[in-house]
């Protein structure tokens, strides 16, 4: 049975394999894997982090009663930060705004089938804007979905 470490590993796990830098200014951000969101970084570096925690875990059961299946859903945020300034731009928010759109495009071919192995489905939820001046962070959740046979 799947669980929130393994949605958190499986979500570095198609990150680092799947990011492309040259769509992020040659820049390869360090992804963190935390069981709770707070966490300190050293921003006196232009450096790009992701951290990626989980934000809630629910097992339901199966709808139909007759089948021994549960559904379990996994949502887990992915914090973008940066203070990364791109040359020839004034702040960090247009450099913030390609790292967050690589992770779409990371993750857009695995809308329908999640291919970490741990999980059947991967559905994006949205992002929130934390970002102040000169500095860039969204929240971008998405829910991992698995069907496992009940005991």
């Amino acid at each position: 049975m799947a669980n929130e470490a393994d949605a958190l590993t499986s979500v570095k796990t198609v990150l680092d394999a799947g990011w492309n830098s040259s769509n992020t200014d040659g820049v390869t951000p360090t992804v963190y894997v935390t069981m709770s969101q707070p966490m300190r970084f050293d921003h006196a570096t232009a450096n790009d982090h992701i951290l990626i925690y989980s934000s809630s875990h629910t097992t339901d059961p199966n709808d139909l009663g007759a089948s021994h299946k549960e559904r379990t859903v996994d949502r887990v945020s992915i914090d973008i930060r940066t203070k990364y300034v791109a040359s020839g731009e004034t702040s960090p928010r247009l450099h913030g705004r390609r790292v967050y759109n690589e992770i779409r495009r990371i993750f857009a071919g695995k809308i329908n089938l999640f291919d970490s192995g741990a999980f059947q489905q991967m559905i994006p939820i949205g992002y929130i804007d934390f970002s102040s001046h000169g500095f860039f962070r969204y929240v971008y959740d998405i829910y991992l979905r698995n069907w496992v046979v009940a005991r």
